[in-house]
């Protein structure tokens, strides 16, 4: 791999991919004399499975065409990775309906937030060879970034371990420019006009805009555009060769097709390419997975220093109370034991619109797959294969070795405050919407759908909604969550929260937020507004301030994106601002007034709205 980087330097990306095209079936399928050599799955072209896992992958199949048949998953492709080493990698299904085309282990989809993880890759790459030192703050390696702050932290104090780690209080997203062709540079000259939603490390705020930030700074150090850095430092380097985030020609035949039901669907163009735009195939994807399972290696070539590798899966948040079981390295999540028989599990998922995709390590053990599937909505099928496939085979692996399960000590649940015996009547602003509970009738209103349940106390200061007190009516899709999970109150850094559990685990719901009177201000702006500053396709409509439950609260929809109306309750902070509700993603935001030629209007997440 050396000899082909020095030989192909300086030659541009298209006709490099054109050289390397042959390339790719051995970088992606050769695998090192070690017993597990793979051969080629009869007939299918691309397929190939080692002889040790021929027993996986027969274990495999029904559980895949199960899949396939009850979710409605057009295609999906398959890898396997066993200590570096590409061990099983195939299609099933359709890459194209229409054209017949089957989906192989050649084909390209959209891998979403995936592309996550390589980017931190990437920022580690610089930070291995003492370029940037991610404790300090990212302006010092960006200096166009800059946000505004109601607290007293500012944008000197975010660190790029923390914009890594996704505890920065950046926004999630800026929605102005997200599906379009804006440069990632755009993000940074929207930011300077918005605000912190988080003081730095309070709270797990999955956040695009980060990423989005960080793939600036890699661009701003090389003085070569992201996505040229990226195939030069790392794509090339691991043979991912038809990698990239834009379609090139040489990509288009291999290029799935993206589907809601059997619908194919046009793919949107995506600004934020650093947080969720790379498309990649399972081959690919396989190296870049191997390289981590080699601790920073690929073909004799050191890409990461192996304590490097051992920081990026290192929890970064273990003393964040607000965060419960979220764990996460830099990049990656890190979960304990939620793959049977495992320990230490280091993942990802991805879902863009009509692709969703995961991908999932076990580091202990030398294991790790990815999957890749072309249907809208299928992200939580492909996340439960995972797991089921890395199970088969760890199980397997330890049986020829005669080991048994590992646990990772070094992996623990927060601490948190003792939970309440009784939940403080109130509202909350939750993922669920605004619920209102009244503990002592045994009474929870969900006021964003207008139901109301029974509650029922549990021990240890718990309740729950059981399935026959929902009744025969339909609970709205995202909300069927509500019969597994049991609640319960608690005071955290202050906040008063509230907790869910489901299945043993617990995680952050929603804060108390109290009645306030609405100030004069903030009455007269409640009506409908419109857009000003549309997004060609992408227009956000029906764009709406109103007064429910006795709140403030302000709703919109993206048609393209979803029918659903997102309404979220807000705060006035100010005669000319208001803070979104909630602890998490999409909160804490900053609702602000402007004036446009002399008129009065709103600006939300960069959109500009004026009252109709």
């Amino acid at each position: 791999m050396q000899y082909l980087k020095h030989t192909l330097a300086g030659t541009s990306s298209s006709v490099m991919a054109v050289l390397l095209g042959a390339v790719l079936i051995f970088a992606g399928l050769a695998v090192p004399a070690s017993g597990m050599a793979a051969n080629k799955v009869k007939g299918k072209s691309s397929a190939i499975i080692s002889d040790y896992y021929r027993g996986i992958r027969k274990q495999t199949l029904p559980l895949i065409k199960k899949v396939r048949n009850k979710y409605k998953v057009n295609g999906l492709s398959i890898a396997l990775v066993d200590d570096g080493e590409l061990v099983w990698a195939e299609g099933f299904g359709y890459a194209d309906i229409r054209r017949k085309k089957k989906a192989t282990a050649e084909t390209i989809y959209r891998i979403g937030s995936i592309s996550k993880p390589v980017t931190a890759t990437a920022v580690m790459q610089l930070a291995d060879q003492n370029h940037i030192d991610i404790d300090q703050p990212l302006q010092e390696y960006l200096p166009e970034f800059n946000v505004i702050s109601r607290f007293q932290a500012t944008a000197d104090a975010i660190s790029v371990r923390s914009v890594l780690s996704h505890h920065s209080g950046l926004p999630t997203d800026i929605r102005k420019g997200m599906w379009s062709n804006d440069s990632i540079t755009t993000v940074a000259e929207h930011l300077q006009g918005e605000y912190l939603a988080y003081p730095p490390d309070l709270i797990f705020n999955y956040s695009n805009v980060g990423y989005t930030l960080l793939g600036h700074m890699l661009q701003e150090h090389s003085g070569k555009e992201f996505t040229h850095h990226m195939y030069e430092y790392l794509f090339l380097p691991l043979g991912m060769l038809h990698t990239d985030y834009h379609i090139r020609k040489d990509m288009l035949d291999k290029l799935s097709r993206g589907y809601k039901g059997k619908r194919a669907q046009k793919l949107p163009a995506i600004r934020d390419l650093p947080a969720y735009s790379m498309y990649s195939n399972v081959l690919d994807m396989s190296r870049f997975l191997g390289m981590y399972l080699s601790q920073g290696s690929v073909d004799g070539d050191v890409l990461l220093k192996r304590n490097t590798v051992k920081e990026i899966f290192k929890v970064q948040n273990r003393d964040v109370a607000l965060d419960m079981n979220i764990q996460n390295g830099l990049g990656w999540y890190i979960e304990n034991g939620s793959v049977k028989g495992a320990g230490r599990v280091v993942r990802h998922g991805g879902a863009t619109m009509y692709f969703s995709s995961e991908v999932m390590l076990l580091p202990d053990d030398g294991l790790g797959v990815v999957i890749l599937a072309n249907t809208k909505g299928s992200g939580t099928i492909v996340k439960k294969l995972a797991k089921r496939i890395l199970k088969f085979s760890l199980k397997h692996k330890r049986a020829g070795k005669g080991l048994q399960a590992a646990t990772d000590s070094s992996i623990r649940r927060k601490p948190h405050a003792k939970t309440n015996l009784l939940i403080p009547e109130g509202k909350y602003a939750t993922a669920l919407g605004v619920l209102s509970i009244s503990p002592k009738r045994n009474k929870i209103c969900i006021c964003d759908i207008g139901r109301k349940f029974s509650l029922v106390p549990q021990p240890g200061g718990w309740y729950a909604v059981p399935k026959k007190n929902i009744g025969k009516k339909k609970l709205p899709p995202g909300y069927n969550i509500l019969p597994d999970i049991q609640i319960a109150s608690r005071l955290v850094n202050r906040r008063e929260v509230l907790v869910a559990k489901r299945r043993g685990k617990e995680f952050l719901l929603g804060e108390r937020v109290r009645d306030e009177p609405i100030p004069k201000k903030w009455k007269k702006r409640v009506g409908n507004y419109k857009v000003l500053n549309p997004d060609s396709g992408y227009e956000m409509k029906n764009t709406k301030v109103a007064i429910e439950q006795g709140m403030l609260n302000i709703s919109y929809r993206m048609p393209k994106l979803s029918n659903k109306i997102i309404s979220v309750p807000i705060r006035p902070i100010s005669d000319s601002e208001a803070i979104v509700l909630g602890l998490g993603r999409m909160r804490g935001e900053v609702l602000q007034v402007v004036m446009v030629q002399g008129e009065e209007c709103l600006k939300y997440s960069g959109y500009i709205v004026r009252k109709i």
